[in-house]
């Protein structure tokens, strides 16, 4: 089935165009923000082939979709919004989105919607750093050389101009003016900022107000904390300003007010707030890595199960910034590995032919790096596949944290990561995955699975 035929069955049962609230997607999810939940078919959207799973969180229907995400998005928004739409009608929120959430839901919601778009750029950029690496360490070319110093120019442009980036995502996600979001996250990379903050020592002064010299590059919170308070000040402005000078005077009382105020408050507080978060985890990894490895890995298919994995995003981001590597990736590269071990011994011990082809399918992805296809539609449906997974990812999280595996950047793996972690240690990463993988292979078959019944496959085709 192509990916219009299946945009084209899933309309209907999420109950049509009127039933549309938001809708958006990130790497393997659609993601749609219902007017009414109980318009859906869930079971009816489960049974399409190439959905690989159904997850609602937070009043969100989340349709996994895996690589084909993209296209199936563009299709679907082509039948909902017109052929050439650029977005959906962002402004309007439906009566779920509309409801009260629980913070922490709301702030889960949040960085979702801001660092999901931006992940392609990171994850680019840290491939080539990785490759850069390899270049190097292996004698292929000299590390003075122009080719590694362009090369090197091109894999930090994304990290240095983080601000840039994030300040355009946060604004659509806070939906205020996305331009003006970019212009206050070049202020804050601006050389010339940086270098009269160098200049003026721990304080320099706007209109007498102390602004604290921080260097803000590949800095995350600090842009997001100021695009937040944008989007306030200027549904603030839309009310006293007229219609007719709203092109003039919004953006440049917009610009007056917020970025004295990022600079002499959020600036600084999102700065600190950021080192400490991401400081503190490093410590605690430098301390107990084999143990903390060993959590986050049994545990990291359950957040991705609820979503929550999103919260471990800024945290890595900083992670990059402060130290040139993420620690993060690895284990959740070892818990990728032991859902494809896991998923591969499904596939030679279920008799079912059906459920045989999706468990192979989903163990490739897998392997590759995408775990939707097998955590929702193969180890979490049989149950003890699931917990055999968790336990593997426990066991290869724990080599990543002793040995503390670091990536480059931000992406997914194994295989498609492969390139994040070239270096000294990068044998102990092929380790750490295949401990993960063949434990959690190992323990599928001792613990065994009750397999699916034919009938339940075939009606699903």
């Amino acid at each position: 089935m192509d990916n219009k035929q299946i945009a084209s069955e899933i309309l209907p049962l999420i109950g049509g165009n009127d039933n549309i609230g938001h809708l958006t997607h990130c790497i393997t999810r659609l993601r749609i923000t219902p007017n009414s939940l109980e318009s859906i078919d869930k079971s009816s959207l489960s049974e399409i082939p190439g959905v690989l799973g159904i997850n609602e969180n937070s009043g969100q229907l989340q349709i996994i979709l895996g690589n084909r995400v993209s296209d199936v998005f563009d299709e679907l928004k082509a039948l909902v919004y017109g052929a050439g739409s650029s977005i959906g009608d962002e402004n309007e929120k439906s009566p779920v989105e509309a409801e009260k959430k629980g913070i922490f839901a709301t702030i889960l919601d949040a960085i979702a919607g801001i660092f999901s778009p931006v992940i392609p750029a990171i994850v680019g950029a840290g491939l080539l750093k990785g490759i850069i690496v390899m270049l190097t360490s292996s004698g292929l070319v000299h590390s003075d050389s122009e080719t590694i110093k362009v090369l090197t120019v091109i894999g930090d442009a994304a990290f240095y101009f983080l601000p840039v980036i994030l300040g355009v995502s946060s604004a659509l996600k806070f939906k205020c003016n996305a331009y003006i979001g970019a212009a206050l996250g070049g202020i804050l990379i601006h050389p010339q900022l940086q270098a009269l903050m160098q200049s003026s020592g721990d304080y320099m002064y706007l209109f007498g107000i102390p602004l604290k010299s921080t260097l803000y590059m590949s800095s995350v919170l600090p842009i997001i904390l100021t695009v937040w308070f944008m989007s306030y000040v200027e549904k603030f402005l839309a009310t006293f300003i007229p219609s007719s000078l709203k092109g003039v005077f919004q953006p440049v009382l917009t610009l007056i007010i917020v970025a004295p105020v990022m600079l002499a408050v959020l600036g600084p507080v999102g700065s600190v707030i950021g080192n400490v978060v991401a400081s503190t985890f490093i410590h605690i990894y430098g301390i107990a890595g084999i143990l903390a490895g060993a959590i986050l890995g049994g545990l990291y298919a359950p957040i991705v199960v609820t979503g929550m994995h999103y919260g471990f995003l800024p945290v890595m981001f900083e992670s990059i910034s402060q130290t040139g590597f993420d620690y993060i990736m690895a284990i959740g590269v070892a818990a990728n590995s032991a859902q494809a071990g896991a998923t591969f011994m499904v596939f030679l011990m279920t008799k079912n032919k059906a459920f045989k082809s999706i468990a192979g399918g989903a163990g490739i992805n897998a392997i590759i790096g995408i775990t939707e296809p097998a955590i929702f539609g193969v180890t979490l449906r049989l149950k003890k596949p699931l917990i055999a997974a968790c336990i593997g990812g426990a066991l290869g999280g724990a080599v990543m944290g002793l040995f503390q595996i670091g990536a480059t950047g931000i992406g997914t793996g194994p295989l498609a990561g492969l390139a994040f972690f070239f270096g000294p240690k990068f044998v102990y990463f092929i380790v750490g995955c295949l401990v993960s993988f063949v434990s959690a292979a190992v323990l599928t078959r001792i613990i065994g699975f009750e397999d699916v019944k034919s009938s339940v496959v075939e009606t699903s085709k």
